[in-house]
């Protein structure tokens, strides 16, 4: 990324690339100023928008993280991971049920999540519509039908407070070599920081260990 912003210092891609790969080494001011500089130079690209909501998030300024997805989705509506963005800032602000109405909206058209989160919100409120959806989605994991990663699976572990299992799960998306492992430094991962386990597989991906709270 460095080699791309020398070629072409206006390269806006280049820039929130590089801006996310400083994220998940802990740098985050570094990285708010290369997702900032991203913007500048192309303020209309979604994905702009996108990447830095998600340093934001990682700077845990959770409002402004929502405002920059709310922007990705007035560019372009059904942009990738937008809602699921979202839904993460609002779950670090405490707004669970504002949390969970999004993830109503994003497996509206999925009948069997969505029976699961509405089963389990009536037996135990928003916790017991998280821990409902990762058991159910677990159940699914491997099998043809449905395309669960194992991340997803530790979200929603982790919203539902079952610390354990969310790691379980964070394991196997290790030996999966899920793409998405490199951002479990992200501040979504705080309650698990201090568990040896989640310390272990940060050390096994050559990431910091001790990221500020």
């Amino acid at each position: 990324m460095q080699q791309a912003i020398r070629l072409n210092p206006n390269h806006a891609g280049a820039r929130y690339v590089y801006a996310h790969v400083l994220c998940i080494m802990g740098r985050t001011e570094e990285a708010l100023a290369q997702s900032e500089l991203a913007l500048e130079l192309d303020p209309f690209s979604p994905g702009c928008h996108l990447f830095h909501g998600m340093v934001l998030g990682y700077n845990r300024r959770y409002d402004d993280a929502i405002a920059a997805f709310r922007t990705t989705l007035e560019i372009e509506p059904n942009f990738p991971f937008s809602l699921f963005n979202i839904a993460s800032a609002l779950g670090k602000k405490g707004m669970v049920e504002e949390q969970l109405d999004i993830y109503r909206k994003m497996y509206a058209n999925d009948a069997d999540f969505a029976a699961a989160l509405e089963d389990g919100y009536e037996k135990g409120g928003t916790t017991g519509a998280f821990r409902a959806l990762a058991d159910r989605m677990a159940e699914w994991y491997g099998k043809p039908g449905k395309y669960i990663v194992a991340t997803t699976v530790t979200n929603f572990y982790l919203y539902a407070g079952a610390y354990d299992l969310a790691i379980d799960w964070l394991e196997k998306a290790y030996e999966a070599h899920e793409p998405a492992m490199p951002y479990i430094g992200n501040p979504i991962n705080d309650p698990l920081r201090s568990y040896p386990r989640f310390q272990e597989l940060l050390r096994k991906l050559n990431l910091p260990v001790d990221v500020k709270k």
